[in-house]
């Protein structure tokens, strides 16, 4: 599946993804499972805690007993919230989406010719190019590149630059935002 294709899953099913996993949260179950600390049969329906890491679910009143009991550690043992490593930002791949959308088409068009002309297939590849509307897909992600280039060039640390972010009103993304 390309990664257009799993943009709009995630869309139609609500998956939250931080630096490509799906996060943890609560949810409703869709089917019955089985809290993994407790055991207890969690029936559809059901809100329950999702870890995304594990793949597991567990029940509201056993994730709120554990954070309940993260809460009560020692303030020794406690660390300041800012202490640790700074989780690294995902700054996306410049022209990303528009890479993926052209070898899409090329793909979607080599089928069509493959079903079509069979064995001659390859002779027709050769012979034909691409329509613009599928070279202007690559010709946009060489543009995006050279331009995220030529912008981290230009600001250097002063700015982090975020490339091909998804909006999540809809499957459009966001390029070279700072």
């Amino acid at each position: 599946m390309d990664s257009v294709g799993r943009r709009q899953k995630a869309a139609r099913t609500g998956e939250i993804r931080y630096n490509g996993q799906v996060a943890s949260r609560e949810l409703t179950l869709r089917r019955s499972d089985s809290c993994t600390d407790c055991g207890a049969a969690l029936a559809a329906g059901t809100r329950a805690w999702w870890d995304g890491e594990n793949k597991a679910v567990t029940c509201l009143g056993c994730h709120g007993a554990d954070r309940a009991a993260d809460d009560v550690a020692s303030p020794e043992d406690q660390s300041p919230p800012w202490a640790g490593s700074v989780p690294r930002i995902d700054a996306g791949a410049p022209g990303a989406s528009s890479q993926a959308r052209y070898k899409y088409l090329s793909a979607k068009r080599a089928a069509k010719i493959d079903a079509k002309f069979g064995r001659l297939s390859g002779i027709v590849k050769f012979m034909t190019d691409d329509p613009q509307s599928i070279k202007a897909w690559k010709a946009g992600s060489i543009g995006e590149r050279e331009l995220a280039a030529s912008l981290s060039e230009s600001v250097g640390d002063h700015a982090v630059l975020l490339h091909d972010r998804r909006v999540c009103a809809d499957l459009s993304t966001r390029d070279a935002r700072s």
